[in-house]
């Protein structure tokens, strides 16, 4: 047998490219679906960037959307309310 009959299975979560003659990626896991990446990057950042970047999604999307959320964290961060480690005093 040649390896042309049996080529290497895909890593897990990072499928191998369509041959050159078809245009179709294969499935993904359903972690990398955009649903479940938006849903983790709002919930916990760090990881939600981490299953974006193990996406099999162009890298140009990924770049957009880690800007995008980066900025918004940043937003919300500089914009919270500081609050003091005192309570309101009572007249």
């Amino acid at each position: 047998m040649t390896d042309q009959q049996y080529p290497p299975p895909p890593s897990p979560g990072r499928p191998t490219p369509p041959p050159a003659d078809q245009d179709v990626w294969p499935a993904h896991a359903w972690y990398h679906s955009w649903f479940v990446i938006l849903l983790v990057l709002v919930c916990c950042g760090p990881v939600g960037l981490f299953l974006l970047w193990s996406s099999p999604y162009p890298r140009g999307w990924k770049i957009a959307v880690s800007i995008g959320a980066v900025a918004v964290f940043a937003i919300a961060f500089a914009t919270a309310v500081p609050t003091s480690g005192t309570l309101p005093q009572s007249p």
